[in-house]
Parts: structure tokens; sequence; C-alpha cells
């Protein structure tokens, strides 16, 4: 039986595999905000309709949360809308 597997073994071609590099890429996921097709990067500031966008944290308490456009005012503090009166029921 070993040489019949034998046997088998030397009828596959063996391929130069010291030639062919392979690379492998391992993709984190990056925090980023996107603008027109690009990614900005945390505390990247972008004007639109007069108004200035900051990219930053969703919750100000979070380091390392999801990233989105936040509305900042001419003093350069967050525009935070008013919560909604909503009562929950469980």
């Amino acid at each position: 039986m070993k040489k019949c597997i034998l046997f088998f073994l030397c009828l596959i071609p063996f391929t130069n595999q010291a030639k062919e590099k392979t690379n492998v890429f391992i993709d984190a996921p990056i925090n980023v905000c996107w603008h027109n097709g690009l990614q900005y990067s945390e505390g990247a500031l972008i004007k639109q309709f007069d108004w200035l966008y900051e990219c930053a944290a969703r919750h100000e308490n979070e380091q390392n949360g999801v990233l989105i456009w936040v509305k900042i005012d001419n003093e350069g503090y967050r525009v935070i809308k008013p919560k909604k009166n909503t009562i929950r029921v469980n």
C-alpha cells in the first residue's frame, strides 16, 4: 500500500513555488468619516453650507467608537439636537 501512495505522489507535477510570492493583506476595521468618496480621520474639518463639521466620535465619552460628522458652532462646541420626549413601555 505504501508503494502505491508513493507512486501516486510521484505522478503529481510539482510547480516551482519558490518564485511565486503571495502577499497577504489583513483588513482591520478603520474608523473614518466619509465625504464625497474620501476618507477623513478623526479631527478632520470640512465646511459645507456655511456650517463647520468635525469628524468625531458619535458619543463624546467613547475612545474608539463610531466616527460621524458632527456640526460645530462658532465657538467650537458641538451642536446637540434636543432629544424628543418619548416614553418607553416594557
